[in-house]
């Protein structure tokens, strides 16, 4: 039986590499479990971990490099 896509209050961000939108891959290792990656099959492919917390998912793919000024 397929699992719904959790309900994310967080809006995802696109790829930091290529912009394209991200995708939520569920189950796996294990039933329950999440993590968020591109959905370009030409890019890195960039993920998050596994996760069974699907909030902590979406801040963690949200995360951005901030270059400090002056640096």
């Amino acid at each position: 039986m397929k699992q719904e896509r959790p309900e994310l209050t967080t809006k995802l961000l696109p790829c930091p590499f290529c912009g394209s939108e991200p995708d939520i891959v569920q189950d796996r290792p294990m039933p329950g479990w999440m993590s968020i990656r591109c959905s370009s099959g030409m890019c890195l492919r960039p993920s998050t971990d596994w996760s069974m917390d699907p909030e902590y998912c979406a801040r963690t793919w949200n995360l951005r490099y901030k270059p400090v000024a002056g640096k």
